[in-house]
């Protein structure tokens, strides 16, 4: 007769780990936890600026525009450094949230400057120009000259108006997003802080082990 039954109950005097083994092994998990999603958030952020800059650059060269490759380049080299930034918390470098706060605020700076010179730049003129191409224009004068009239007035009128209150909200959206992010990485440090401090290196070795 058999005697050994696996699927008896084990002894909590043999299991190998303590209750406050169980409660430390909780603990870290939840710190491991905030680390991997505040690293899986800033390495979509990083690629999503990526293919945001390089998709930039490529228009700008198609349509030569030099504000738009400097935009572009700064965009993609700032989405290089939030995916990088992103790859540091995961491994448990606390400072590496510094470094993504601060790079949310480089990327605030690009956009308002980037807002900043098409309000300053914005002429009436120039709108009218690439609104309508001049062979266009051309035929609207003849054909439908009170039609030209209305998109010039129209330009003249509330151009300048339309275009602040555009980047102005462009500006206001960057402050809300870019800082929000910026606040949300400097809060993941006491978490990284607490898992390089507190969690015993043996818990280190089984997440290791486990891929987590």
């Amino acid at each position: 007769m058999n005697t050994n039954d696996d699927s008896a109950p084990i002894e909590a005097e043999s299991w190998p780990l303590r209750e406050v083994d169980y409660a430390a092994v909780r603990q870290a998990t939840h710190r491991r936890t905030v680390m991997k999603r505040a690293a899986h958030v800033a390495s979509n952020s990083g690629k999503i600026a990526i293919c945001i800059g390089v998709s930039a650059v490529c228009l700008s060269m198609t349509w030569w525009s030099w504000p738009g490759i400097i935009v572009g380049t700064g965009a993609a080299v700032i989405g290089i450094i939030e995916w990088m930034g992103g790859r540091r918390v995961k491994s448990g470098k606390a400072e590496a949230t510094r470094l993504l706060a601060v790079n949310q605020l480089a990327l605030f700076a690009l956009v308002t400057a980037y807002c900043v010179f098409h309000m300053v730049t914005f002429s009436p003129e120039k709108a009218k120009a690439e609104a309508i191409s001049p062979q266009v224009r051309s035929d609207l004068a003849i054909a439908m000259p009170d039609l030209q009239y209305s998109i010039d007035h129209a330009i003249d009128t509330w151009g300048t108006a339309i275009t602040v209150g555009f980047y102005s909200l462009v500006i206001a959206a960057s402050i809300g997003f870019q800082g929000g992010m910026a606040l949300y990485y400097l809060s993941r440090r006491k978490h990284i802080d607490a898992w390089n401090r507190e969690t015993p290196a043996w818990i280190k070795r089984l997440f290791a082990e486990m891929g987590l």
